[in-house]
């Protein structure tokens, strides 16, 4: 298990020298940096943790948490800051899905 773990923190720092997180960085720093944007995207956040706090609880989001999301969402679609972070988020997300793809490699196969 210690080889493992080792193994897990090598993959962690890995991940901090690639591109994709480079491109994350640079992006969510550039919204941060920019108040408008940053107050949408914390806005845009809040909202979505709203909704996600309610559907782990068993609830169904009210209209209105519905709505106030949907609106901020098309705010935030709007700017341009946004939107490459977004972009670099996809990037993060296809890199961290082909490692999850090769590490359960032998349990897709344990299974087939």
């Amino acid at each position: 298990m210690a080889e493992f773990n080792e193994l897990t923190k090598e993959l962690s720092q890995a991940m901090s020298n690639t591109v994709q997180f480079a491109n994350l960085t640079k992006a969510l720093q550039d919204v941060k940096d920019n108040q408008e944007a940053f107050d949408i995207f914390q806005k845009f956040q809040d909202a979505q943790s709203e909704i996600q706090t309610a559907q782990t609880t068993g609830k169904q989001p009210t209209e209105d948490q519905i709505n106030n999301w949907r609106s901020i969402s098309e705010k935030a679609q709007n700017i341009e800051l946004i939107k490459k972070l977004s972009e670099a988020e996809m990037g993060i997300n296809e890199l961290l899905q082909q490692v999850n793809d090769e590490i359960t490699k032998p349990l897709t196969e344990l299974y087939q």
